[in-house]
């Protein structure tokens, strides 16, 4: 689940937004199926690059930040060419980092639009927001702002990771499913000039009944402070 919610952006509205911006011709299975693909390939490699290494040096695996800054930066250090391998991969993070912004950005800048607002209005406002809101996680890692006796970073995540993210998929499975399950049909056929795809009463009662009780039962049992 946190590689869905995480690396396919959903629950957050990323998939909504772009799938929002496509020609009604296309297929939105095939095209779902084609990143479904695509990304799990690009994890599979990432895994097979990053994880023989660390255990070739003998560290022991991290998870998030710290297998990013802590573990990897240690195993550079000890190989030949280091400096250059580690400024190759935060140079690498940096465009992942900032192209992930820009598709999260996009979906609070395209509810403004839709209300009138101009683009650049849109972006530079929600950019701003965004920035300001960032800072208390940027300086809580030095040892700064703490809650509860934790990073502020730590909070933060622990709410978006946690808790608004599988909340917000399971109130979209639910809400697909029960709510808007007729108009649902319509888009992925293209108001029938598409042909309905073979699983589609199979995938709707996944989205029904499935995916939110699965959710909910990730959610129940991983939660925690």
């Amino acid at each position: 689940m946190g590689q869905a919610f995480f690396s396919l952006s959903l629950g957050m509205g990323c998939m909504i937004t772009y799938g929002s911006y496509l020609q009604k011709d296309i297929s939105l299975p095939g095209a779902a199926a084609q990143v479904c693909f695509l990304d799990t390939m690009v994890a599979l490699l990432a895994g097979l690059v990053i994880f023989p290494a660390v255990f070739a040096f003998g560290v022991e695996p991290g998870a998030g930040p710290g297998l990013t800054f802590i573990t990897l930066p240690g195993i550079f250090a000890q190989m030949p060419g280091g400096m250059i391998w580690s400024a190759l991969f935060f140079l690498l993070l940096f465009v992942a980092a900032l192209t992930s912004a820009i598709s999260l950005l996009e979906v609070a800048c395209a509810y403004f639009i839709d209300k009138g607002w101009s683009r650049a209005k849109a972006a530079w406002t929600m950019g701003t927001l965004i920035f300001l809101l960032g800072i208390p996680s940027g300086i809580s890692l030095g040892g700064g702002l703490k809650i509860a006796g934790k990073d502020f970073m730590d909070v933060a995540g622990f709410f978006t990771d946690q808790i608004m993210m599988p909340l917000g998929g399971m109130l979209i499975s639910i809400f697909v499913g029960w709510v808007i399950a007729d108009v649902a049909k319509d888009e992925v056929t293209g108001n029938g000039r598409i042909p309905v795809f073979a699983g589609f009463d199979i995938w709707m009662i996944f989205v029904k009944f499935v995916s939110p009780l699965a959710i909910l039962y990730i959610f129940v049992t991983g939660l925690k402070w």
